[in-house]
């Protein structure tokens, strides 16, 4: 069997790295493999957001843009299906980029580019001086274009043997090819996006390089293809723009809809003085620690949600962790986050006032603030710091909360009218007042679902293989990850959320996400992992989700 990649661009591709005497960076190499999609400057969007236009963009478009847009693509030959004007967000961030699309069913995309720089020029001199936000063309032909998306490894084991087999050769052919470049390692199976559950898809070596890097990505094309060539399958390798970031906010705040008097599984959380990074409320648990007589109600989360936000301190944190003896670390826990609590309060009083003085707004903007007035949920007593163990990140943290403490709830369902459930697998169909009532192992190939701050109630699939993951610091780890069919299992500022499995187990906490693709994946630290951890530094404790619970994890 052989090795296979998507073909490099040629002369005349509209995505043809032209300037040779300079190494490419990964976005300039990824873009030139796709050879149906064509831009008036830079690279194509990956998976754009797209919402409608202002009226004054529309009106433009209408009366000024349309017409003249229609003579450049016949002057160039173009058949066109259609063209309309949005704004583009990538993931739904950033900048917004006012993009005239034009569709197009051509198969010749010699001329593609000419013609969009072409329309882009005419764009901007139509464009008002006050206009703020980047302009864009694409020509794309939908049908043919690149829509990949990941999916997990089935768990077939000649297929899962055959791509571990590569794995340390792959790692060799990567890190000496691509040192300064490569984020992670990853191997699944590889889809077109809007594909039915029984696509196989393309068994891939999926290796992503930081943003804006740049490297010599064909020698490293090169190397892997001979690594595969000797697999008894075919395999397929893409190099993509992907790094891995823990899964903290970068969207900004969030507006509040709902704001318990208490807060509940997957509550916006921070900590006193953090006023830009929110995270989410995991669980509760009670820490049991024999030898010093201890036993407490805990909230269960991520360290780096919690992580004191004077330096000094979390120098020392990082690495010795936070332990009850020491009170470095020990940081009120604040629900809400202030940045997401600000912000909705500064929403609320900005409405209009016929809006502002409904009863239902003074209601809620009364509320956010009460709680706001006392955001104390108790102070973090005992954390992981940043770590590695056993070849995986430590990253956790107690924060001890009496005053909240509750039994752990399902994910709601997403559409908060119907029982929660995981279709494809069959399996999660509990009723959303159920309690989440023990811990469990993640097994591999699993579903889970999460509910988080950002992103609510998402749910996929635990990958047969660990990604290699090199974290910013250059500290390298395996890490087990969720892939979603259909989206997101988690965007940032859902850090420390509780994962559940098919069986309504407690199986571990959203960690981080890897910023590649349109979906990305996230991955997720172990309860099991936690629970050892815990026992190892406290020399013998450990948690337990009621209070007269033997512990699920008893040995060192």
């Amino acid at each position: 069997m052989v090795g296979i990649r998507r073909e490099n661009s040629r002369p005349g591709d509209p995505n043809f790295i032209k300037n040779t005497k300079e190494l490419p960076s990964i976005e300039a190499w990824f873009a030139q493999k796709e050879k149906f999609r064509a831009v008036g400057h830079g690279f194509p969007m990956e998976m754009p957001q797209m919402q409608d236009c202002s009226p004054e963009m529309e009106r433009l478009f209408q009366e000024t843009l349309d017409l003249k847009i229609t003579s450049i693509l016949g002057k160039f030959n173009i058949n066109y299906l259609s063209i309309r004007l949005d704004d583009w967000r990538s993931k739904g961030t950033g900048e917004v980029q006012h993009t005239i699309l034009v569709s197009s069913d051509d198969t010749n995309t010699t001329k593609w580019k000419t013609a969009a720089e072409e329309i882009l020029r005419v764009f901007r001199h139509e464009l008002p001086l006050d206009f703020t936000g980047d302009a864009q063309v694409e020509i794309q032909n939908k049908q043919l274009m690149n829509t990949d998306v990941s999916r997990a490894v089935p768990n077939e084991p000649a297929l899962i043997k055959c791509l571990e087999d590569t794995k340390e050769e792959i790692t060799a052919a990567v890190t000496e090819s691509l040192n300064g470049c490569w984020s992670s390692i990853g191997y699944h199976m590889r889809v077109p996006l809007g594909s039915s559950p029984d696509v196989r898809g393309r068994a891939t070596v999926m290796v992503y390089c930081r943003f804006g890097s740049r490297g010599d990505f064909k020698t490293a094309e090169d190397r892997i293809l001979k690594v595969l060539d000797k697999s008894p399958m075919d395999i397929h390798v893409e190099i993509a723009p992907g790094e891995v970031s823990l899964a903290r906010n970068a969207d900004g705040p969030r507006f509040l809809t709902d704001i318990p008097a208490s807060p509940i599984n997957g509550a916006s959380i921070s900590v006193h003085g953090n006023n830009t990074e929110p995270g989410s409320l995991g669980g509760w648990v009670w820490l049991h620690i024999p030898h010093r007589d201890m036993r407490v109600r805990c909230v269960l989360t991520c360290y780096h949600v919690v992580r004191s936000p004077n330096e000094t301190i979390a120098a020392h944190t990082d690495v010795h962790g936070v332990v009850p003896d020491d009170r470095r670390g020990h940081i009120v826990a604040e629900y809400p986050a202030a940045c997401d609590g600000q912000h909705t309060l500064d929403i609320l009083a900005s409405l209009p006032k016929h809006e502002a003085n409904s009863l239902e707004v003074r209601s809620q903007y009364r509320d956010i603030y009460n709680r706001m007035v006392n955001p104390a949920i108790g102070k973090v007593t005992l954390a992981s710091g940043n770590r590695i163990s056993d070849n995986s990140r430590m990253d956790w943290a107690l924060i001890t909360s009496p005053s909240t403490f509750r039994q752990n709830k399902l994910p709601p369902s997403p559409s908060k009218r119907a029982t929660f459930s995981l279709s494809l697998c069959g399996a999660f169909a509990m009723n959303s007042d159920s309690w989440v009532m023990s811990f469990g192992d993640v097994e591999l190939g699993d579903w889970v679902s999460k509910y988080g701050r950002t992103s609510g109630t998402t749910y996929g699939k635990i990958n047969h293989l660990r990604r290699e993951v090199r974290w910013p610091s250059g500290e390298r780890t395996y890490e087990m990850e969720v892939i979603s069919p259909d989206g997101e299992f988690s965007r940032p500022g859902d850090s420390g959320s509780m994962v559940v499995n098919s069986r309504g187990e407690f199986v571990g906490l959203v960690l981080a996400t890897d910023n590649s693709g349109p979906f990305g994946v996230t991955y997720i630290t172990p309860i099991s992992h936690i629970l050892r951890d815990i026992n190892k530094m406290t020399d013998g404790g450990f948690l337990t989700l009621r209070p007269d619970d033997y512990g699920w994890f008893t040995c060192v």
